[in-house]
């Protein structure tokens, strides 16, 4: 039960460096809050004024938005 590892049992040499600094850590932060509060008002505009229709809509979108990620295999960026 009073058993210890050391620490160097944790702390471990991976191989990997940090590679976000400060600022592209508070853009990656703000990016999410914004982002999550897009969805959130989408929603409740959609619970307030909107229809049943809303739902397709939402599918009309999601088929279009689809095929956009997959661009980035063509130029190179999906490696």
């Amino acid at each position: 039960m009073f058993a210890r590892k050391p620490i160097t049992h944790y702390h471990r040499d991976t191989g990997l460096r940090r590679a976000l600094g400060p600022v592209a850590l508070t853009a990656l932060g703000v990016g999410a809050i914004i982002g999550s509060g897009i969805f959130v008002t989408t929603g409740e505009v959609a619970a307030k004024n909107a229809g049943p229709g809303v739902v397709l809509a939402f599918v009309v979108a999601g088929r279009r938005v689809r095929p956009v990620p997959s661009v980035s295999r063509f130029t190179g960026g999906g490696e």
